[in-house]
């Protein structure tokens, strides 16, 4: 599968992709760099069938109004150090690429318990992406200190 990775998210990501048998570009492999257009980023992503993966929300309203990118991840982890980001990201990578098997866009977002006698509760990518959900699956990791899970979400295509 192939990928290119936004500007605000760490350049080891496409690395990861790579190690995984990805085709992986960062946007800082692009000739402008982290200064490359979001419409540039569509364009790339269309001609070379990139999943765009980013925490921008303006691919969201580009994917919605225009089905540009191809394909999108998007991250909605918050701000977290990049480690976190990456040891979250890491495991789910092949349930990501078979994510878009069936999907047009997909959210990698964390769940955090909210208190010992509660289920975990995700939250609510759906407010950024208002599509149909498939489900995915979940990874318990640790973030601050605390436990956290990262889950797959899954939105269908049309």
């Amino acid at each position: 599968m192939n990928f290119l990775v936004d500007t605000q998210l760490p350049h080891r990501l496409a690395h990861r992709l790579r190690d995984a048998g990805h085709d992986a570009l960062h946007t800082l492999d692009l000739p402008k760099g982290n200064r490359t257009a979001d419409t540039e980023i569509n364009e790339i992503s269309a001609r070379e069938h990139r999943v765009v993966i980013t925490k921008d929300a303006d691919f969201v309203s580009s994917f919605l109004l225009e089905r540009t990118p191809y394909k999108l991840l998007l991250i909605s982890t918050g701000n977290i150090a990049n480690a976190d980001l990456e040891a979250l990201f890491v495991p789910l990578i092949s349930a990501l690429a078979t994510a878009f098997d069936t999907s047009c866009a997909t959210g990698l977002t964390p769940f955090w318990p909210t208190k010992a006698n509660e289920p975990n509760r995700r939250s609510r990518p759906s407010a950024r992406m208002p599509m149909p959900m498939i489900g995915g699956p979940v990874r318990e990791s640790y973030h601050n200190g605390r436990s956290s899970h990262a889950g797959v979400i899954q939105y269908a295509c049309d």
